[in-house]
């Protein structure tokens, strides 16, 4: 992750995850091919585009962002983008939010049967 801050807005790079780290030259490179609009490949385009995300957040309404991600530009919402703006404390992710466990797997074998409600013994 690589971050560059001008004129109250704060444009975080962010590497893919086969790319383990990025350079300043990476990061040059992709604004300079970005900026001009020039690829000799629609291949070439495409892998700039997936070799690193850009973010962009404005430090007045981090809401109002832009981001190169493809889920973002899907659903207007993103974990890294939510992620970048708790890293610069733009905003704040609740503590109930972050007990929640991720990532667990469902149990093996068929679901527990339902228990009947509002029954008697």
């Amino acid at each position: 992750m690589l971050t560059q801050r001008s004129d109250g807005v704060i444009t975080t790079f962010i590497a893919k995850k086969g790319l383990i780290t990025l350079t300043s030259k990476q990061v040059r490179e992709y604004k300079r091919r970005f900026h001009e609009n020039h690829w000799p490949s629609f291949d070439m385009y495409v892998e700039m585009r997936m070799s690193m995300w850009a973010v962009s957040i404005p430090m007045e309404n981090w809401k109002s962002c832009t981001y190169s991600c493809p889920l973002f530009l899907k659903k207007l919402k993103c974990k890294y983008l939510i992620a970048v703006a708790a890293t610069f404390n733009l905003t704040s992710i609740l503590i109930s939010a972050k007990a929640i466990v991720l990532g667990q797997k469902k149990k093996r074998g068929r679901p527990a049967k339902a228990t009947k409600a509002l029954v008697r013994d």
